[in-house]
């Protein structure tokens, strides 16, 4: 456990915007009150670890949910940059029947783009939890930041995942003299395990996203961090961890992509879209409460290294 903050008034732990709460060096007061100015740069960027987290966990959920949806709604351009991506890479996925050079280089540059977008996302949300703001220019500059760093976890993750998707192949080819036309829908428990192991990794990375976008640079170090603090935190993480993957997940499940109209694929991808910013927001602010994250800005390295150990 990192080394607890001296006392003092500080931000409202649950996301409450214009609040501070006082907090006596090892738990929270009960009661918050408002501020009018905005706090010094110094304090604002201090944030306690409590001993505990205060109030029900359905409780907390709730408080950062709307935070998070207040969020949005004030500063709606993070919103408005994923919805307008997915429906971008959704038209180009539907034409990819039809070559065409450009087409292939947009989507390729989009994938490039959107494998660190994930974290500029992240610190989109824990600048509005310190009152900071965030530029246009940083929505284009701060994914290839993060390209990197992201795309060493896409991969990490890729190499765990071979011992589960080798069978699945092997199960899902077709019989031998089968034309290459042909097509199968996949068996029932072939679509229950990618189901199963698409959860269960949506899970074990709740906190590893965060913790690669606001304190780490290394993949390994992340996955540590991020199972750590989920650990530490049980269970009172256990809506921020279940919630967004059964929501999405269920809502992706409506109608096989394959066989819906473009318009209803795309009416379900942007309430995807907007229900998935929606949760991130709330597992951003429950994070920095858990850990004091490197910086504003985006990853640098974790300050306190008894965080990893």
């Amino acid at each position: 456990m990192p080394e607890l903050p001296p006392a003092g008034w500080y931000e409202n732990p649950d996301g409450t915007l214009g609040t501070l709460r006082y907090w006596d060096g090892s738990d929270w007061a009960a009661e918050s009150v408002r501020y009018k100015a905005p706090l010094r740069p110094d304090r604002a960027d201090r944030l306690p670890v409590p001993a505990r987290q205060e109030g029900s966990p359905w409780g907390m959920y709730k408080a950062d949910l709307k935070w998070s949806a207040n969020a949005l709604r004030r500063d709606p351009l993070l919103a408005v940059i994923t919805i307008a991506t997915f429906v971008a890479l959704e038209f180009t996925f539907r034409m990819g029947h039809r070559p065409n050079g450009w087409l292939i280089f947009f989507a390729f540059a989009a994938e490039l783009y959107l494998a660190g977008f994930v974290g500029l996302q992240r610190v989109w949300f824990l600048r509005k939890l310190r009152n900071v703001s965030f530029s246009a220019r940083e929505y284009w500059t701060m994914p290839w930041r993060f390209f990197g760093q992201f795309f060493r976890l896409s991969v990490l993750i890729s190499i765990i995942s071979i011992p589960v998707f080798i069978p699945l192949i092997v199960t899902t080819l077709p019989p031998p003299g089968t034309r290459s036309t042909d097509t199968t829908p996949f068996p029932t428990s072939v679509r229950i395990l990618l189901f199963a192991w698409s959860f269960l990794g949506d899970v074990l990375l709740t906190f590893v996203i965060p913790a690669l976008s606001l304190n780490v640079r290394s993949a390994r170090d992340a996955i540590r961090l991020g199972w750590r603090t989920m650990k530490r935190t049980w269970p009172v993480n256990a809506w921020y961890l279940f919630t967004p993957g059964l929501t999405l997940f269920a809502l992706s499940a409506l109608l096989p992509q394959s066989v819906i109209p473009i318009g209803l694929a795309l009416a379900i991808g942007v309430v995807s879209g907007l229900l998935g910013l929606w949760f991130k927001g709330a597992v951003v602010a429950f994070y920095v409460r858990s850990v004091p994250p490197a910086s504003i800005d985006g990853s640098l390295d974790v300050r306190d290294k008894s965080l990893l150990s």
